[in-house]
């Protein structure tokens, strides 16, 4: 993952927040949400929430959250029940399906 922030939009452009050495943040960088790593996602008690498999994100229990598709080499489209509900700018697929759980409130 670059050193820059990732950002995290809806389908509106709205800046849901950020990501950033495996850390998400909220918009204005003065909260932390989670973080990610090694396929993993993380809530800030260090409890693994979801997983990435293939482009699929996979909560702890086994549900489908969602998936995470590559368009072009810094963008991923975020999808939830087969509808495009925001995106992730930045070079990695784990920080786009941590912008997934962001996205729906599961940090």
């Amino acid at each position: 993952m670059s050193e820059s922030r990732q950002y995290i939009r809806n389908t509106s452009g709205e800046l849901l927040g950020y990501s950033k050495f495996g850390v998400l943040w909220n918009p204005d960088h003065s909260s932390r949400l989670g973080e990610f790593f090694a396929g993993k996602i993380y809530d800030n008690a260090k409890i693994v929430i979801a997983e990435l498999e293939l482009g699929k994100v996979i909560t702890a229990d086994g549900a489908l959250v969602g998936e995470v598709k590559s368009v072009g080499n810094l963008r991923h489209d975020i999808y939830r029940h087969g509808q495009w509900v925001g995106y992730h700018e930045g070079d990695d697929i784990l920080s786009a399906a941590a912008a997934l759980m962001l996205i729906f409130d599961k940090l």
